[in-house]
């Protein structure tokens, strides 16, 4: 069917998916769609064997799971006002049956929308998630999303104020989370762009030319990369519509596509395209193993265990290789330690660095220093990796520190 066939073109070309579980059906509220249909069933216990279905039927092959999407603003809990603590509800039964059915995938939590409203249809983000924190959210999520517009401002508007919204409006979103015991996990940006709706149409998400637009999405992803190490992933809204019905009925959103419905590309998606060869730099951050800096050599196999950082890991059972450039003075292989385990040979700035993972007790997620006190700017690692069946080399994940 149609989800199979995604799931086996993501597989085919390599690409991981970010699957959101949203969107209950009439049946699933006694007055059907009289509150709306992007209202949350009645019983979260329906929507828990839902999540539980996907998982099992997908299990081993999709990694993330989005649970909802914006909760904190109209529609998207429906014709109702907004209510943090009942979404927590709903995500606890969510994260815990998606556990039950494949205990490594990673759950994300809805995407909050960046508001200043204080209720009831629309609720600001900041209060939102202070709200689902009091009422245990961080037990039932490994990751935080937000959205990234950039609305009236370039992406370095470092105007940090809490009624403004703009792109630095994550850096409020990641003191509520330290606040709350949360810094070890990251925030991914679900949405990101610049609206281009032309002068005749109303602008609710701000208004900026097709060359703006191009430059802020360059600018913004290299912000990201620079400044913010616990942001993990910024998802550009987005590539392309299959129709120009959007265009049609007047809707502003329409204009944040990167291409035409006929694939015709924009301004911005020349601006990527340039872009994305020349920023495969691992910059400061905690970084998983699949980082799109790495280039890697010879047979590496992906393989899930809940001991591993966020659930996965890369794995050479014969001699390879990998390498990548990284912008930092210090930098961290996280491995995992055990008898019998293989060997890696480093060099750094053609200085050698030898690595014996054989250790008389296992233990994961250990640290190894490649490099220490280096200037800060960019290195390039080379690394040989000798390995076979009886004795495996486990990558991890990298750290750089600035």
């Amino acid at each position: 069917d149609k989800y199979v066939h995604i799931v086996e073109l993501a597989e085919r070309y390599g690409l991981e998916l970010i699957v959101r579980l949203s969107y209950p059906p009439a049946w699933t509220r006694a007055d059907g769609d009289a509150r709306g249909t992007l209202s949350p069933p009645d019983n979260f216990e329906d929507f828990g064997d839902f999540v539980y279905t996907v998982v099992s039927r997908y299990r081993g092959r999709i990694r993330y799971y989005q649970i909802w999407n914006e909760p904190n603003i109209y529609p998207e809990w429906g014709e109702q006002p907004v209510n943090p603590e009942e979404y927590v509800e709903l995500l606890k039964v969510a994260y815990t049956r998606a556990k039950e059915a494949d205990p490594n995938v990673v759950i994300i939590c809805g995407a909050l929308a960046s508001t200043i409203e204080l209720g009831p249809r629309d609720l600001n983000d900041f209060i939102f998630l202070q709200r689902m924190y009091d009422a245990g959210a961080a037990d039932y999520f490994d990751i935080m999303a937000m959205q990234g517009y950039g609305l009236w401002s370039g992406p370095y508007d470092r105007r940090m104020q809490p009624r403004v919204v703009n792109y630095s409006r994550v850096l409020f979103i990641r003191d509520i989370m330290v606040k709350n015991g949360d810094a070890h996990k990251p925030i991914w940006i679900s949405e990101m762009n610049w609206n281009t709706v032309p002068e005749s149409l109303p602008a609710p998400y701000g208004r900026v030319t097709p060359e703006q637009q191009a430059r802020y999405a360059v600018m913004a992803y290299q912000r990201a990369q620079e400044e913010w190490p616990w942001v993990g992933v910024v998802n550009f809204w987005f590539f392309k519509r299959p129709t120009d019905r959007w265009r049609k009925e007047g809707k502003p959103e329409y204009f944040f596509r990167m291409v035409e419905p006929d694939f015709t590309p924009l301004p911005v998606y020349y601006a990527m395209k340039d872009y994305i060869p020349t920023s495969r730099i691992m910059y400061p951050g905690y970084h998983q193993e699949d980082h799109w800096a790495i280039e890697y050599h010879g047979d590496w196999q992906r393989r899930q265990d809940g001991r591993a950082v966020l659930g996965g890991y890369l794995e050479a059972r014969s001699n390879a290789s990998f390498e990548f450039t990284f912008k930092g003075r210090d930098l961290y292989l996280v491995t995992t330690h055990g008898p019998g385990m293989g060997q890696l040979d480093m060099e750094v700035d053609g200085k050698q660095v030898k690595v014996k993972l054989d250790a008389p007790q296992e233990q994961w997620q250990a640290f190894i220093t490649i490099a220490k006190g280096l200037p800060y700017q960019p290195h390039h690692l080379r690394v040989k990796v000798y390995a076979s069946p009886k004795s495996p080399v486990i990558i991890d994940g990298f750290v750089v520190k600035r």
